[in-house]
């Protein structure tokens, strides 16, 4: 008898020694969950500031075009384009093209 009481015993030691890794499964489960909840958040964070960097690039850009072709757009009283625009014009084209 006390042989099979030690077994029922150690039975339950052994039940209890497999909840604790169940237990701690659990723990490490949700561990690893929040740190891909982490990740996820950092990738989306990552990608909204890279489309808040190209949206304002492209905001830049269409503002820089829209002042070129005012100064290419504009006359004379006589209706000839003001050749100091661009020429203006063309030498910005030049000093990017350098850089």
């Amino acid at each position: 008898h006390a042989g099979g009481g030690g077994g029922g015993s150690g039975s339950n030691a052994s039940i209890g020694k497999r909840r604790k890794p169940a237990g701690s499964a659990q723990a490490l489960a949700r561990k690893s969950w929040e740190e891909q909840q982490r990740e996820v958040e950092a990738a989306r964070e990552e990608e909204r500031r890279a489309h808040e960097e190209r949206s304002q690039a492209v905001a830049a850009a269409q503002r820089r075009r829209a002042e070129t072709s005012a100064k290419l757009k504009k006359r004379t009283r006589r209706g000839q384009p003001v050749l100091s625009n661009q020429v203006d014009v063309i030498l910005q084209k030049l000093g990017a093209g350098s850089s």
